[in-house]
C-alpha cells in the first residue's frame, strides 16, 4: 500500500509550525477575536497559515431565510472578507497560506449550479478570484473533499461528516480512523484512543474567529480561539490549542504563564 505524501515537506529536524483558523464567517466576524489571534501569531511565528473553511459566510446566497436588506450585499462581503485575508497576510509576511473550503464556502457553488449552471464554470466567479488569493500569496486552495494532511495530521473542514454537536472529536475519529484537526463545530473538543499495538490516534476540534451571538441562534455553545501544531522530524507533531474566553468584559487568553487580551 503507497502512503500519500504530504504537501508540505518537513525538513530533517527542522520544528514546523502551523497555526490552523476557522470560521470566520466574513462579515459576521469577531473584530475583538480576530486582534488577539493576530497578536499572538506575531508571537508565535507560524511557518505555515491554514484557512481551514467558512472564512466567508455567504449569507446573501445562503437557502435559508434571508434578511432582504442584505440581499445585495455579496460583493461588500467578499471584498470584506479579502481585507481580512490581506490583514493576515501583512502581519505574517513570510508565512506559507493554504486555504481549505467549508461548506458555507460551498454555498457559492450550490447557488450557481442551482439558478445559473452557465455561469458555474467562469473563472472569474471561483473563490481564490474573488478572495484575490494572488494578491494574498495563497498558495493552495483545497477543496472541501480533499484528504489533506501534513505529516501525520489531516486538516479538515469538519462538514465531510455527520458529527452531531456533542463531542465531535469522538464523532470523527470513529468515522475517519486517522490523526485530525477540524474546525466547523466552532468550539474544542478532543478525543484520543490506542490501538492494540500502542500507537495513538486523535482527533481535535478547533474554535472559532467569528461573533458568538449570531442573529440566528439565541445562546449557541461556541468559543473563540484557534489552534497551532508543532512539527518535528518524521511528521510527529503536537496539537495546542488556544482557547479565549471573557474575562471582566474582554476577550483574554493564557499563553507562556500570562493573561493577555
Amino acid at each position: 500500500m503507497t502512503r500519500p505524501v504530504p504537501y508540505v515537506i518537513l525538513e530533517s529536524m527542522l520544528i514546523q509550525r502551523v497555526a490552523f483558523l476557522s470560521d470566520f464567517h466574513y462579515p459576521y466576524e469577531s473584530k475583538e477575536a480576530i486582534g488577539l489571534t493576530l497578536d499572538l501569531l506575531g508571537e508565535l511565528n507560524p511557518n505555515v497559515v491554514i484557512f481551514g473553511g467558512d472564512v466567508v459566510d455567504f449569507y446573501p446566497i445562503s437557502s435559508f431565510l434571508r434578511d432582504p436588506a442584505r440581499r445585495a450585499q455579496l460583493q461588500s462581503d467578499l471584498d470584506h472578507a479579502a481585507a481580512g485575508v490581506m490583514r493576515f497576510r501583512k502581519a505574517l509576511p513570510k508565512a506559507r497560506f493554504l486555504f481549505k473550503e467549508g461548506n458555507h464556502c460551498l454555498r457559492l457553488q450550490k447557488y450557481l449550479w442551482s439558478t445559473a449552471p452557465e455561469l458555474a464554470g467562469l473563472r472569474a466567479l471561483k473563490l481564490p478570484e474573488l478572495l484575490r488569493f494572488d494578491r494574498a500569496g495563497v498558495e493552495r486552495f483545497i477543496k472541501n473533499r480533499d484528504r489533506y494532511h501534513i505529516g501525520r495530521l489531516y486538516y479538515l473542514h469538519g462538514n465531510e461528516f455527520r458529527l452531531g454537536t456533542v463531542h465531535p472529536a469522538r464523532a470523527m475519529l470513529l468515522r475517519t480512523h486517522v490523526n485530525s484537526l477540524f474546525g466547523h463545530v466552532h468550539k474544542f473538543d478532543h478525543f484520543s484512543v490506542k490501538d492494540l499495538a500502542g500507537n495513538s490516534h486523535a482527533s481535535w476540534s478547533n474554535g472559532c474567529l467569528c461573533d458568538l451571538l449570531p442573529e440566528y441562534d439565541v445562546m449557541p455553545n461556541w468559543t473563540n480561539g484557534f489552534t497551532y501544531v508543532d512539527y518535528v522530524d518524521d511528521g510527529l507533531f503536537s496539537v495546542e490549542p488556544v482557547r479565549f474566553f471573557s474575562h471582566r468584559g474582554r476577550l483574554k487568553v493564557i499563553q507562556g504563564g500570562e493573561l493577555k487580551g
